[in-house]
């Protein structure tokens, strides 16, 4: 069962026919990479596994720090990258992933997990809000999957 509402999940989110690549940091541009499929925001709640976002609790201004993200994905997805948004001591990432999902492609039943990890850095002191952006599957997503954000705060000394 959640290996089929995972295949409906990502057949209804992948509707973007362009297909991008990760950009190695928040400024650079995203390239176009056929061969890794469509780009789909990224499974970072599946039923019943765990959410995973690991960054710092206390930082210092100006030092950068690391942002990791886990995703689901089955046989026919790969990791994808971080969008970056920035404004002030609020940063919101949102998270994608690869699939090459397709009614005429087959895939392998396999729960697979992606490890998506970003350098993010914040210039004030205070306290800084980060927004994780992805997708939720599980029970409660009847129709396959919802739109999904988890906050972390970060205290910059």
């Amino acid at each position: 069962m959640r290996r089929l509402c995972l295949l409906l999940m990502l057949i209804l989110v992948a509707c973007n026919e362009q297909t991008i690549q990760p950009s190695a940091t928040p400024s650079q541009a995203l390239a176009n990479v056929p061969s890794q499929g469509r780009e789909v925001p990224a499974v970072i709640s599946y039923f019943s596994e765990p959410v995973v976002i690991t960054a710092p609790t206390t930082i210092t201004a100006n030092t950068p720090f690391e942002l990791h993200v886990t995703s689901y994905g089955g046989g026919c997805e790969s990791a994808g990258g971080m969008r970056v948004e920035q404004t002030g001591m609020t940063t919101i990432v949102n998270v994608y992933d690869y699939t090459t999902r397709s009614l005429e492609t087959p895939c392998t039943e396999q729960l697979k997990r992606f490890t998506h990890s970003i350098t993010l850095q914040f210039s004030e002191r205070g306290e800084a809000k980060i927004l994780i952006k992805g997708i939720r599957t599980g029970k409660e997503t009847t129709s396959g999957s919802k739109s999904v954000t988890f906050e972390h705060r970060i205290i910059v000394q």
